[in-house]
């Protein structure tokens, strides 16, 4: 512990943020503006492009580094998230689905939304694969598409580069080494799944763990 002390970084992981919502993976926005005003005063929220350079050269990690991710790409990210993290100058990743990009579904971002969300100082977009879909259950040639897939898609909507990836799903059942592998062969800098915990200097840099976000949590 003392070893890695320095190197400790907990990565949150949010979905919806919306009020009056079914949905148990979504926060309210009253919660979220609490939780964020309380990340703004207590850690030290890093972006992901921040937490890869520190990672790369070997340099350790502020004292309550922490990172905030937000998967599927919801359109409550861009309306609701975004003003509260914005107010309090804490970055954030928005992993998207790329095929929901031009889907004309509501609940998701459009690809202009994605477009001026990646021009800000605070939002990093990454890629959540192309159809959310559990990629130890593919072929290889179905988990190309997904991975590496999605990343040329995402990179010709904004015009920049596109370094992180998030798993859909993300247990143990849907990350081994071998999907991890393939996310390394497709040019990603780090990938992140659902698994518990906080990571360390000894935590692979494309297995890296988060901890969930949820509306049962104050």
């Amino acid at each position: 512990y003392r070893l890695f002390a320095r190197r400790r970084v907990r990565v949150l992981a949010y979905h919806g943020i919306e009020d009056g919502a079914e949905s148990y993976f979504s926060v309210s926005r009253e919660e979220f503006e609490r939780q964020i005003a309380l990340i703004a005063r207590t850690c030290r929220p890093l972006s992901l492009d921040a937490l890869d350079a520190a990672l790369a050269g070997g340099q350790a990690l502020p004292k309550n580094a922490i990172v905030l991710t937000f998967d599927d790409g919801y359109d409550n990210f861009r309306a609701h998230a975004v003003p509260i993290l914005e107010k309090y100058s804490v970055p954030a990743t928005c992993f998207v689905i790329t095929a929901t990009l031009d889907a004309g579904d509501p609940r998701f971002l459009t690809e202009a939304d994605a477009r001026r969300l990646a021009r800000t100082d605070l939002v990093t977009l990454g890629s959540h694969g192309a159809s959310h879909r559990s990629l130890r259950q593919l072929s290889a040639e179905e988990r190309e598409a997904e991975i590496a897939g999605s990343r040329h898609r995402l990179e010709q909507s904004l015009g920049a580069p596109v370094r992180y990836f998030c798993y859909p799903y993300g247990t143990r059942n849907d990350v081994d080494t071998a999907t991890a592998a393939s996310v390394a062969a497709a040019g990603y800098r780090l990938a992140f799944t659902s698994i518990k915990g906080v990571n360390t200097a000894r935590t692979p840099p494309f297995l890296l763990r988060r901890t969930k976000v949820e509306a049962g949590d104050d």
